[in-house]
């Protein structure tokens, strides 16, 4: 209570109509190792630094990693996870002559509570929250976790944003329809409470619709990664081992960039990777295959969760190459603009993840998409890529490598024929933004949206 009297006593006599900056917060899973979730961060701080310079702009993450995001885009980063402490203190000491699963029980709800409390604290510390982008309510998602605890921290997450003078919106965000009666009631509770929504596709929005959520003025736009600036960035170097550096030749071999995810169901009961899977199995024999055919191959991933599976596929194809093992190289990218110069010079990009295809498809590639996710499949039918879509579970190597064929065969044509639907996509995108900029202004008084950004959502152009 005393902080709250605190801030609105500074409200007084400074910054927007007489009070202090308007401070939001963007609001997602900034710096976990997700290069999508942190190039969502970067399109939407580069846009509000542009169109409002006077925001408080702050990242809020539920990652505990903050330095990292926090250097590359320039914004204060905070993690809504309590710091850890050290010593035991009485508690401790009383925990100790409790029984076991007591003690357990007990940790677990201790835990879950500093965690609440501490989002809590994160999110009443600025005056609107912006819950960016994300698979928020995806049944299939791993991001943030899945399931009614999830849900759950969601509708705290809203709860803490919205009440008294606080402000909350989604924006661009995405997800599938929920398998339990108690997590469609917790996300549907968490929506209602924002003032404004927008979704990255009509089936997220129709999900939510589904599940009892949905509104009228609901807004679908597109993936705030396709209104990206980044192409432009001279961003070129990558984090890679010493294995990594390409050792092939100059002469003119076609390249096929090919994404690898580490899926949940590929863990054992160790919790280990096997190269015998039958989806990292079909991998290794495609790349075997491909150099085999004089092409050569760079295998590379979108989050740091997939390094371990994607050096695994590496090792067990040049395992077998022999001496073409050097035709086979790595990049472990910690952003999207990293991975941009290896996407750009392929011939051919398959992966497995969202914004692998996102940043093929802005790089001017068709993407092959090897899929166990919704949003991926949704994407690929909007960009009108059917064709190019396989199942990861029961993918097989000669029905990649086929697949791989035909896409070169045709690639002119189709790239020509998708990039109508990528310039939509972009529009959309852009729409997302300004929708955004409006609301600000609503929130705080501040300008008008640029005219730039206004212009080209309205002429389907392009910002410069």
């Amino acid at each position: 209570m005393l902080s709250r009297r605190r801030d609105a006593a500074a409200d007084q006599g400074t910054g927007r109509a007489g009070r202090r900056p308007l401070r939001v917060g963007l609001y997602g899973g900034f710096g976990t190792g997700n290069t999508g979730n942190d190039a969502t961060a970067a399109v939407a701080v580069e846009h509000l630094r542009a169109t409002h310079p006077d925001l408080d702009l702050r990242l809020i993450t539920y990652g505990p990693q903050t330095a990292a995001v926090a250097e590359r885009l320039g914004v204060p980063t905070v993690s809504t996870q309590p710091a850890a402490r050290s010593g035991r203190g009485r508690g401790a000491d009383l925990a100790l002559v409790l029984p076991g699963a007591v003690r357990s029980v007990g940790a677990r709800a201790w835990r879950l509570a500093r965690e609440a409390a501490s989002t809590w604290t994160t999110l009443r510390s600025v005056d609107a929250v912006v819950v960016l982008g994300c698979g928020i309510f995806e049944a299939e998602s791993t991001v943030g976790g899945r399931g009614w605890r999830a849900m759950a921290d969601l509708y705290l997450v809203s709860l803490a944003s919205s009440l008294g003078s606080h402000r909350l919106a989604f924006v661009g965000v995405g997800g599938t329809m929920l398998p339990t009666r108690v997590e469609r009631a917790l996300v549907v509770a968490a929506m209602r409470r924002a003032e404004r929504r927008s979704f990255r596709d009509e089936a997220s929005k129709t999900a939510l619709a589904r599940m009892g959520g949905g509104h009228r003025d609901d807004l679908v736009v597109a993936d705030l990664v396709f209104a990206a600036t980044f192409l432009d960035a001279d961003s070129t170097s990558v984090d890679s081992t010493s294995d990594d550096v390409a050792t092939t030749d100059t002469t003119d071999r076609p390249l096929v960039a090919l994404g690898v995810m580490a899926f949940d169901w590929l863990r054992r009961s160790d919790g280990r990777l096997s190269p015998q899977d039958p989806y990292l199995a079909a991998l290794v024999e495609t790349a075997t295959t491909l150099v085999r055919q004089g092409q050569d191959v760079v295998i590379f991933a979108g989050d740091v969760a997939d390094r371990f599976a994607v050096d695994l596929v590496a090792e067990e194809a040049r395992a077998r190459l022999g001496s073409d093992a050097g035709r086979v190289t790595t990049v472990h990218a910690t952003s999207l603009p990293e991975q941009v110069p290896v996407l750009t010079g392929a011939r051919t990009v398959v992966g497995s993840r969202f914004h692998n295809a996102v940043t093929a498809l802005m790089v001017g590639r068709a993407p092959i998409a090897v899929l166990d996710r919704t949003k991926v499949r949704t994407l690929m039918h909007t960009m009108g890529l059917d064709e190019h879509v396989l199942e990861a579970r029961t993918l097989a190597a000669p029905d990649l490598l086929e697949l791989v064929a035909r896409a070169q065969a045709e690639q002119e044509g189709t790239e020509r024929r998708t990039a109508p639907a990528v310039q939509a996509a972009r529009t959309h995108a852009l729409r997302g933004l300004v929708d955004l900029d409006r609301l600000v202004e609503r929130w705080g008084g501040g300008a008008p949206p640029a005219d730039r950004v206004a212009a080209a959502v309205s002429s389907g152009g392009s910002v410069a």
